[in-house]
């Protein structure tokens, strides 16, 4: 059975035949290993922007909402969304997913797909994952956005950042629930990390390799 690989360098995804202790990236040339210890069915699709290095971002000024794209490529029901925690663990968060905007590659006027409700941030440096009603999304660009309600409260993103491929708001009133539509958002360089659980193995039946 085939498998894809995820760099967790680059985000590349490229395909292998034959699982070994170590592989190279295609892309940025760097090395992955263990893979033995990280196969994990294909219920989960991550953003674009996987870190190229880790860094732990404040969540700053309490209902400040920080975005990324996700690519659907196939018709999915989700029903998680996942982020890591960053080194400190504070107050509370919401998750939750747009569509793209009349705009292409923004979330600017884009519709609120679904939320979260609010969530004690878990363990510091762990996944959280947050539930979410079963929601369907059909193949397109959506926005994956968190905000927190604790400036000390910490996610886990890009240390590098890519430039206009993450973008924020910042919510009337503070800390609550998403603006529907999403309000002009403007591009940044902080790049979370995020991930959606669907309820059904991916297309292909293959396994995901998270190297």
């Amino acid at each position: 059975m085939g498998q894809v690989v995820v760099c967790q360098w680059c985000g590349t995804h490229y395909d292998v035949v034959v699982k070994e202790p170590i592989h190279i990236c295609p892309v940025c040339g760097r090395s992955t290993g263990a893979l033995e210890t990280m196969v994990l069915k294909r219920r989960y699709i991550t953003g674009p922007l996987f870190p190229y290095s880790i860094g732990s971002l404040a969540l700053g000024t309490a209902g400040r909402v920080y975005l990324i794209p996700i690519d659907i490529p196939w018709p999915v029901t989700i029903d998680r969304i996942i982020y890591q925690v960053g080194t400190t663990s504070a107050g509370n968060v919401r998750v939750g997913i747009y569509r793209e905007g009349p705009t292409a590659d923004s979330p600017t006027g884009g519709v609120l797909v679904v939320e979260s409700a609010s969530v004690a941030q878990s363990t510091a440096n762990y996944l959280q994952l947050a539930t979410v009603a079963d929601t369907v999304l059909t193949p397109g660009q959506y926005f994956v956005g968190i905000q927190g309600d604790d400036v000390t409260g910490t996610l886990q993103k890009s240390s590098t950042g890519v430039g206009a491929a993450a973008f924020t708001y910042d919510r009337a009133g503070g800390y609550g629930a998403f603006t529907n539509p999403c309000p002009t958002a403007s591009a940044g360089v902080n790049v979370p990390y995020f991930a959606l659980r669907v309820k059904e193995d991916l297309p292909g039946g293959d396994e995901i390799l998270i190297v």
